[in-house]
């Protein structure tokens, strides 16, 4: 996140992705643009967990539950999330995407 930071910073991205950048690890930990802060950090882990993306990284069962993100979407809508029920949609949106993505990797 600190080379994502400096170069986005660098770049002249808007402020929103440069936060998002930065605190993309530890959402509770950024000041401002925390709802897009959250969602950037819940994408993240789902492109890693389900082998989307070329980071190489690759995320196990049982990390979803304790990502800071949720603390602040929470916060954000007011209730508290069905993380269970997120997770089931993620992966029958998988499910649809991933052909699609082979799809495009073949032109």
């Amino acid at each position: 996140a600190g080379a994502g930071f400096i170069f986005g910073s660098q770049s002249g991205l808007p402020a929103e992705v440069v936060t998002a950048i930065a605190h993309h690890a530890d959402s509770t930990q950024a000041k401002t643009h925390r709802l897009t802060v959250a969602l950037v950090t819940l994408a993240n882990y789902f492109s890693k967990f389900y082998g989307l993306g070329f980071s190489g990284s690759h995320l196990e069962d049982g990390e979803l539950e304790s990502l800071s993100a949720w603390t602040v979407l929470d916060e954000d809508i007011g209730q508290t999330t069905n993380i269970f029920e997120v997770e089931q949609e993620m992966q029958s949106f998988v499910l649809r995407l991933k052909p699609e993505l082979h799809a495009m990797l073949k032109v």
